[in-house]
């Protein structure tokens, strides 16, 4: 399977944004439209990613920076390319780009009833800082 990750940017959204749309439907919560996929948010189209395999959407990190950190607003995979570390991939692209513009920290938040998605982040890093009544935000702490 011939895999690349590459930027996503808001041309690109645009064009492809039913893509975007099927693959977001399996993530749990509140659904995101073509307006959320598109919205500008401070850096989002510099940070934001896409991986294609064989040049067919797989999946996608939306991101921003927010508060002197990146914030992942959005991270999904295919359910035809789940459990190939695409994921994980995607993630550690973004911790790249941090540590190159020396941020110290990756925040997102998640619903609490995702256990399969909490249980990720806290593989590849993340570590619980707050639980809210319906999510919990996690932070990946870039010196560590």
């Amino acid at each position: 399977m011939m895999v690349e990750i590459n930027p996503l940017t808001k041309g690109i959204m645009d064009q492809h944004v039913k893509e975007f749309l099927l693959i977001d439907d399996s993530i749990q919560g509140e659904k995101w439209s073509r307006e959320n996929f598109l919205f500008d948010l401070p850096e989002k189209w510099n940070l934001s990613l896409q991986v294609l395999s064989n040049q067919t959407l797989a999946g996608f990190l939306i991101a921003s920076n927010k508060d002197n950190a990146f914030h992942i607003h959005r991270l999904a995979i295919g359910s035809d390319f789940q459990n190939q570390g695409l994921g994980r991939q995607l993630v550690e692209r973004l911790q790249h780009i941090a540590r190159t513009r020396k941020v110290k920290l990756i925040t997102l938040k998640v619903l609490n009833t995702n256990t399969d998605a909490i249980r990720f982040y806290e593989r590849i890093g993340f570590v619980l800082k707050q639980r809210e009544k319906q999510n919990v935000w996690m932070e990946l702490n870039m010196n560590e």
